[in-house]
């Protein structure tokens, strides 16, 4: 499994009696469901996290 990371984000509060109340009502964890949200998101975009900043192709680390 990977390294894990804490990660914190601020709610009104407002929002987190909403969000407790779906995942009571739902039955899902809190963390859990904020950690699956963020996945399905990200999967969900067809975002780069490592683009090339320098417009190189890439090649075999063996090939100068």
């Amino acid at each position: 499994m990977s390294e894990l990371v804490h990660v914190q984000m601020l709610m009104s509060k407002a929002q987190v009696n909403h969000f407790d109340s779906y995942c009571r009502e739902k039955g899902y964890r809190e963390l859990q469901l904020i950690a699956q949200l963020v996945r399905d998101y990200l999967d969900s975009e067809t975002f780069d996290p490592e683009p090339d900043l320098f417009g190189r192709e890439q090649q075999d680390p063996g090939v100068l």
